[in-house]
């Protein structure tokens, strides 16, 4: 349950379905960067739920951790149907080939 300040971890990863281990390696190659409370925990907004859930996706359509993060960086929903569409091409070229 979202406290005034935010999501804790095993909050969020209940939330989401990503583990709490699994948040927090992500965590450290930069995705997300949940605020941090006066304890020291991270207190993720809803804002990180929405883009986490967006990084799941990217991730199950086979990006690679580092390739998700840098499609997070746009903002358009163009930019993101723009770089599935291409993964997808990718992908069913590594089929036939």
């Amino acid at each position: 349950m979202k406290n005034k300040t935010g999501y804790k971890i095993h909050e969020m990863s209940k939330i989401s379905g990503v583990p709490a281990p699994n948040l927090r390696f992500y965590e450290m190659k930069g995705y997300p960067k949940p605020q941090r409370g006066e304890n020291g925990y991270r207190q993720y907004c809803l804002e990180d739920v929405y883009r986490l859930n967006t990084f799941n996706m990217l991730i199950a359509q086979g990006f690679s951790v580092a390739e998700a993060m840098k499609r997070l960086e746009y903002h358009e929903a163009a930019d993101y149907c723009a770089a599935l569409a291409k993964n997808n091409q990718k992908i069913e070229e590594e089929i036939w080939l």
